[in-house]
C-alpha cells in the first residue's frame, strides 16, 4: 500500500478530485486507487435501490443504494459525493457509483473511471457511510485497476443487468468474474441482476452470490435461481 503525496504534484494529479476527498489518503496500484475500507459480512443488505428511486426502500436501515444508472445521472454524485453524505447516511450501504468503462476509452480514462468511482467512496466513508466497491471491467486490461484498493475478504458488488443480451459484454463478464474472485477472495457479492449464467455454479465454492433483481425482473420471475446451491436470492429489490 503506497499513500499519495501532499505535495503540488499530487494537487496536479488529483486536480478535478470530488468535493471533500482527503490529499494523501491511501491508494494501491499504479494508477493510486484510492483504497477502501473492509465490509463486514454483517452489512449485507436486505435489498438494493436506486439512489434516485430509494423512496422504495420502506426501511433504509436494512437497504443499500446502487448506482447502476447512466454516468450523465452519476456526475452531480461523482463531483460532489460530500453533498449527498447526510442524505445516504441512514442506509445500511452505499455502493460506489458505476461508472462506464468502455472499449474505445484510452488507458487513463479506464483508471480515472475507477479512481473516480472510489474517490466518492472515500469521501462517503470518511462521513461514517459504510461503502460497498462496485468493480466494472471491461477487458482483462482493467483487472489491475479494478482489484486496486479493495480488502480481501470483504464484500463487493457487480451488475448482469443490461450486459446479458450483449454476446461481447456477457462474455468478458464471464471472464473476469473468476479472475476478481480469485485476486479478493471475497466474503460476498451483490449481484444486480441474474444470476443464470454457468460462472456463478462453478464459482459457487469460493464466495456467497446474493442477488438483488431490478423491479421490474423481480415482478416477471417469482422464484429464486435454481442454479446455484445454496444461493441466497432476494427478490424484494427497491
Amino acid at each position: 500500500m503506497r499513500v499519495a503525496p501532499t505535495s503540488n504534484a499530487a494537487a496536479l494529479l488529483l486536480h478535478g478530485a470530488p468535493e471533500g476527498y482527503p490529499l494523501g489518503h491511501p491508494v494501491d496500484g499504479e494508477q493510486h486507487i484510492p483504497r477502501l475500507r473492509e465490509v463486514p459480512e454483517n452489512r449485507v443488505p436486505e435489498v438494493l435501490c436506486a439512489f434516485n428511486d430509494r423512496g422504495r426502500a420502506a426501511d433504509p436501515g436494512s437497504a443499500g443504494l446502487h448506482f447502476f444508472r447512466a454516468d450523465e445521472t452519476l456526475l452531480p454524485i461523482i463531483g460532489s459525493p460530500a453533498k449527498y453524505a447526510f442524505t445516504f447516511s441512514p442506509y445500511r450501504v452505499v455502493l460506489t457509483p458505476d461508472l462506464t468503462i468502455g472499449e474505445a476509452m484510452a488507458p487513463w480514462q479506464r483508471a480515472r473511471a475507477v479512481a473516480l468511482s472510489r474517490m466518492a467512496g472515500v469521501v462517503w466513508q470518511e462521513r461514517g457511510l459504510t461503502v460497498v466497491p462496485t468493480l466494472r471491467w471491461r477487458t482483462k486490461h482493467d483487472y489491475d485497476n479494478v482489484a486496486s484498493g479493495i480488502p480481501t475478504r470483504s464484500i463487493v458488488a457487480v451488475a448482469t443487468y443490461g450486459s446479458r443480451r450483449d454476446p461481447e459484454l456477457r462474455t468478458e463478464f464471464e471472464k473476469g468474474l473468476p479472475a476478481m474472485v480469485e485476486r479478493l477472495e471475497p466474503s460476498a457479492v451483490l449481484v444486480f441482476g441474474s444470476t443464470r449464467d454457468r460462472v456463478f455454479t462453478q464459482l459457487a465454492c469460493r464466495t456467497e452470490f446474493i442477488q438483488y433483481l431490478p423491479p421490474m425482473a423481480a415482478m416477471r420471475d417469482a422464484r429464486p435461481d435454481k442454479t446455484i446451491p445454496g444461493q441466497h436470492s432476494l427478490f424484494e429489490v427497491a
